[in-house]
């Protein structure tokens, strides 16, 4: 964690870096330097989404993932079964 309380995760492969642009994070930067941090407000904790190649985050919500589950209590829907995910996961991938 830095002075910002942001965390860096690396990622060689990484190619795109968020640059603050007024109330948003949706542009790049050309480097990691000089890229803005950002913190994500944790909303969805105990929810795993998988998307397919083709996912567009094109409005102000969400696009629905192909698959998911959660370990949740009381929330409808499957619950997390790390095998069953898995092969989820493998059949996007596919």
């Amino acid at each position: 964690m830095n002075a910002s309380g942001s965390v860096v995760v690396p990622d060689l492969l990484a190619t795109i870096h968020s640059v603050s642009s007024g109330s948003r994070s949706s542009t790049t930067a050309p480097t990691a330097a000089a890229a803005t941090p950002f913190r994500l407000q944790a909303t969805a904790l105990g929810r795993y989404l998988l998307y397919g190649p083709d996912a567009r985050w094109d409005g102000p919500n969400p696009p629905q993932p192909q698959y998911w589950m959660h370990q949740l209590t009381g929330v409808t829907g499957p619950a997390l079964d790390a095998n069953a995910f898995a092969d989820h996961a493998r059949a996007l991938l596919d």
